[in-house]
């Protein structure tokens, strides 16, 4: 097809609704998919109208026109989203403006934190705390405290391999517990855990990147333990 075929006003079948939008827009991006997909080169797919067929989300490309017409960034709720599509039509002004925006960098963390970790490790301690979120019968609602314990010895361990701890502090009764033993320093696994867990729906975190003085008590046999020298993780991400 050559580019003088195009019309000044171009009809889009995005996703299945109809858009309606400049061909000079679609352009604006000359390193752009988009552009290139207009410039003639390129066969587009049609509909069985004669539309430009392009297959994504009519309200998420609808945010891919705006910052092609207006320069308009989308609201953070939608960064992610948009920064996928920007990325796959190589609209590099955009994808560096979502640069930017605190989603798209926590993600870039998240992953680059898991190519790093030890992954066996990683899963089994994934597993323990899976196990204690269902004992305790946890709900989305719930606010959830990880803490991570070095070497900590009661009868509870020997029995069942359960550890059934009260905290009886400020936390007691306001926060589900899970209680990590590993002997792990690294912040990034402690923080990939409690992104797991958010992920999967267990709730938000508080994060204290420091060591705390807590104690807790096994209902078991009341053996009490110091956590002074255990770090307190909770992370904070909705």
């Amino acid at each position: 097809m050559d580019a003088t075929t195009f019309p000044d006003v171009v009809e889009l079948n995005i996703g299945g609704k109809l858009v309606t939008t400049l061909l000079a827009t679609l352009r604006k991006d000359p390193e752009s998919m988009l552009a290139a997909m207009f410039s003639g080169r390129h066969v587009i797919s049609k509909d069985k109208d004669g539309r430009f067929f392009i297959d994504c989300d009519v309200n998420l490309f609808g945010h891919i026109l705006n910052f092609l017409r207006f320069g308009t960034l989308p609201p953070k709720e939608k960064a992610l989203e948009i920064y996928d599509i920007a990325v796959y039509f190589n609209l590099q002004p955009l994808v560096h403006s979502l640069d930017n925006y605190h989603a798209v960098q926590y993600r870039r963390r998240i992953v680059e934190m898991r190519n790093n970790l030890d992954m066996q490790e990683y899963e089994s301690l994934k597993k323990d705390a899976l196990e204690q979120l269902y004992i305790h019968c946890a709900r989305p609602e719930d606010d959830i405290i990880v803490l991570f314990v070095r070497n900590v010895r009661c009868q509870a361990e020997c029995v069942g391999g359960r550890r059934d701890f009260d905290l009886f502090n400020a936390l007691k009764g306001k926060f589900k517990v899970v209680l990590l033993k590993s002997n792990i320093k690294e912040k990034e696994m402690k923080f990939y855990i409690a992104n797991t867990l958010n992920e999967m729906g267990f709730g938000k975190y508080i994060y204290i990147d420091k060591h705390v003085p807590l104690y807790f008590e096994c209902r078991r046999c009341w053996v009490r333990a110091d956590t002074s020298n255990t770090a307190l993780l909770s992370l904070k991400l909705q």
